[in-house]
């Protein structure tokens, strides 16, 4: 055999050897889809777990804020905050925990697309004096008296908030419920509107995102009915 000859074999035999350890490398398609796949569980930050073992503070603050905090960043960690709800350190705790999680369960169960702007609160209007520089003197306000569950507008105000403006539409002494309801609803839903609410002395400026209500009064009602029920047995379930 000639020496080319020789060669060309020798060639051919070393990309040979190449395709079949190619190919057990890689493995079929189907030797890969049935190998166990390994996958990093990754650990939830260490913000959101400090942020529930602060519900426990002996701070009235700390726990304060550590519910705010875990209501605005902690919608995807609802299976952690159960858990941590059925090991909870003092009965505040679990209050805290138990608010929180039906929070995050009725806002996944409920998607509010409906074409109503709604900000999820009942509220009464109550005389208020303001000393700012450009608004001074008495003004109706929009007092929060509850929020309802699974709005957007439980994860950043508080009972008592007094609503003095919705953007630039400020309340006046002649200011009547319905003012403030059309000021919400010369918006539209899934908008966020700036509230300037009066708390502890002090005219903040909160950002709220409007919900999607039924626009006819009787479905809206019934699904804040479906929505209460709903409530009901969330609590009966994981509450303690």
């Amino acid at each position: 055999m000639s020496k080319g000859i020789i060669g060309l074999v020798a060639a051919a035999a070393l990309m040979l050897a190449a395709i079949v350890v190619s190919r057990s490398a890689v493995g079929s398609p189907q030797a890969a889809s049935t190998r166990p796949q390994t996958r990093r569980t990754d650990k939830p930050p260490a913000a959101i777990t400090g942020a529930i073992a602060h519900l426990a503070s002996a701070r009235w603050r700390t726990r304060h804020e550590a519910q705010q905090y875990l209501l605005l960043h902690g919608r995807a960690y609802l299976p952690l905050l159960l858990v941590a709800l059925k090991h909870a350190a003092s009965p505040e705790q679990a209050d805290r925990l138990e608010n929180i999680s039906l929070q995050f369960y009725l806002s996944q169960k409920f998607p509010s697309d409906g074409p109503a702007p709604f900000i999820g609160i009942e509220f009464m209007i109550e005389s208020v004096r303001l000393e700012l520089a450009h608004h001074q003197g008495s003004i109706n306000a929009a007092c929060v008296q509850e929020l309802l569950p699974g709005f957007y507008a439980a994860r950043v105000l508080s009972p008592g908030d007094l609503i003095v403006a919705v953007n630039r539409h400020w309340l006046t002494s002649a200011s009547e419920a319905n003012d403030f309801r059309q000021f919400v609803q010369s918006y539209k839903p899934g908008a966020f509107v700036t509230l300037k609410v009066l708390r502890g002395g002090k005219v903040l400026q909160i950002p709220v995102r409007l919900h999607g209500m039924p626009d006819n009064p009787q479905a809206q009602q019934d699904e804040l009915d479906r929505r209460a029920i709903a409530a009901k047995r969330f609590v009966a379930r994981f509450g303690r």
